[in-house]
């Protein structure tokens, strides 16, 4: 009785400390529609608009929370980086706390050097590894 116990115990201890594994981005993986969850320090506000799509041609649109947004972005697979090139986005006037979301994520963009996948995310993170914004496929 102690040996299957023990065994338990010790499948249970295992299996909690399972981490997935990051897996790096590429151009195809990256295309479509993402849901943005999660910008610098937070969650995105619920219910909120801001989603980015990857499109051909190194292009990224979306919304930002109140603004449509478009960029370009550089994938660099062999040296594991990532980065937005300068956006552009149009200039509505929204409720102050989209707005200030938006301004997050124009900041946020800024910041980012490094993209892979973890747990069926889309991770962008800073050149320290921390992450700057998380989105998940729609």
């Amino acid at each position: 009785m102690k040996t299957i116990l023990m065994l338990i115990i010790t499948a249970l201890s295992l299996s909690a400390c399972s981490t997935s594994v990051p897996t790096l981005v590429n151009e195809q993986s990256l295309q479509g529609d993402w849901k943005i969850t999660y910008i610098k320090d937070g969650p995105v506000i619920a219910h909120s608009p801001a989603e980015i799509s990857f499109i051909e041609n190194n292009k990224v649109v979306g919304n930002a929370s109140c603004n449509r947004i478009m960029a370009s972005y550089q994938l660099d697979a062999d040296k594991e980086s990532f980065s937005f090139g300068q956006n552009a986005s149009t200039m509505m006037m929204c409720p102050p706390i989209l707005m200030d979301q938006e301004l997050k994520l124009f900041s946020a963009m800024a910041e980012v050097t490094n993209a892979h996948f973890e747990e069926g995310f889309l991770v962008l993170t800073d050149q320290n590894m921390r992450m700057i914004i998380k989105a998940e496929r729609k």
